[in-house]
């Protein structure tokens, strides 16, 4: 159930991956490493700092809509902060 102070993100996955999220506070809610197939949904309080190891392996969706994001062309990493439009 998303609340008004609730933002959903989804994570699929096709490769590798290791992923932090950070709620709103900066606090830590979620860190794994994921593997191709498999899929991670959230809700946690916006803005919403996610960062991805393997950025390029990572389809990204922030309440229910798809994300572009870049990921460092020599590490791959992709830092994504996530706020809801007012």
């Amino acid at each position: 159930v998303v609340t008004d102070s609730l933002s959903s993100i989804k994570m699929s996955f096709s490769g590798d991956c290791w992923v932090e999220v950070h709620d709103a506070s900066g606090k830590r809610v979620y860190a794994d490493l994921k593997r191709a197939g498999q899929v991670v949904s959230l809700n946690v309080e916006a803005p919403i700092d996610v960062k991805l190891g393997n950025g390029r392996v990572v389809s990204l969706e922030f309440n229910g809509s798809p994300v572009r994001f870049a990921s460092s062309k020599r590490s791959g990493v992709a830092n994504v902060t996530l706020s809801p439009r007012p």
